[in-house]
């Protein structure tokens, strides 16, 4: 007992525990650091990480890709707005933009957002499909009448005259990589109503024009259609199809040049009478403007969507 006692002056002075876990000294104090960083992490960074998580789903989201086309043989790009606190499992009525570039250009998303953020609509998913603006190369039938024809105008035009097919070509091409590729795609990959009467068109120009040609090719698509200053009507084939009616929403500016409009007019009031379609014709303050069609689109998304 004397020999181990004595034995026992020389051992270093570490607690009975440590000695026997072989533990350094301070143990108990690191630990106690760990868990007062543990708690500081949960209590404070943790709510921190949430919230900011939550203002972003509280944000409108824009995104911008591209799809391969097999009936254009080239990729297209497309951009998907989805509205604040966007829900997967949620349906939501969808807006489908022709020129979908100006989607980006004309900043729609912020107009979007205000309607939503006043109340005005409900959550809308708006999907903007870009047009090819590249010039179409020279020696094509086409060039006879213009030297700066772009592929968006052939794509967009069913009523081309001309001798060769390259513009009827390109035109069902378009058709069929919007109505058969584009649209399945589209709401396969987001949260939207595949029911006829959530769907909308909108288009203006020659775009406007396109419009005219899905309803008349696939009348159980959309069951509106926003159309602003469809330049090229030459004539309008809108069937009268008693399964699916449809609504149209045209608009004109003052100033835009008279006798189009005219004859734009009166070719589409003939279309609509004989095919008993409803429909109504807007005059705005304005050309042909970019920014005139986004401000009557938002005016018109109020009254189509204020019941949704």
């Amino acid at each position: 007992m004397l020999c181990l006692s004595k034995f026992a002056l020389y051992l270093p002075k570490v607690s009975t525990v440590a000695f026997f876990m072989k533990v350094p000294k301070n143990y108990m104090k690191i630990m106690n650091n760990k868990i007062r960083l543990c708690c500081f992490f949960s209590l404070f960074i943790l709510p921190l990480c949430s919230s900011f998580s939550q203002k972003i789903d509280q944000v409108s989201q824009c995104e911008v890709n591209s799809f391969y086309s097999y009936s254009l043989q080239e990729e297209r790009q497309y951009c998907v707005y989805l509205p604040p606190q966007y829900q997967k499992q949620q349906q939501y009525p969808v807006v489908y933009f022709a020129d979908g570039q100006e989607f980006m250009n004309c900043n729609y998303q912020q107009l979007l957002d205000s309607l939503i953020d006043a109340k005005l609509i409900n959550p809308v998913i708006a999907v903007g499909i870009f047009s090819n603006e590249k010039t179409v190369p020279t020696g094509h039938g086409v060039q006879s009448s213009s030297e700066n024809i772009q592929y968006r105008n052939l794509e967009y035009l069913e009523f081309w005259d001309i001798k060769d097919n390259f513009a009827v070509t390109l035109f069902e091409n378009h058709l069929k990589f919007f109505v058969n590729e584009m649209l399945p795609y589209i709401e396969n990959e987001y949260s939207i109503s595949s029911d006829r009467e959530n769907r909308i068109f909108y288009g203006f120009s020659n775009g406007a024009v396109f419009g005219l040609s899905i309803c008349t090719r696939f009348p159980q698509l959309f069951s509106k259609y926003i159309l602003f200053s469809p330049y090229g009507v030459t004539q309008s084939k809108i069937a009268s199809n008693k399964d699916f009616p449809t609504n149209f929403y045209i608009a004109f500016g003052t100033e835009e040049p008279d006798f189009i409009v005219k004859n734009a007019i009166e070719s589409l009031e003939k279309s609509f009478k004989k095919s008993k379609n409803p429909y109504k014709i807007i005059l705005y303050e304005g050309g042909h403007e970019k920014l005139k069609w986004k401000k009557e689109f938002g005016n018109l998304m109020v009254e189509l969507l204020k019941e949704y």
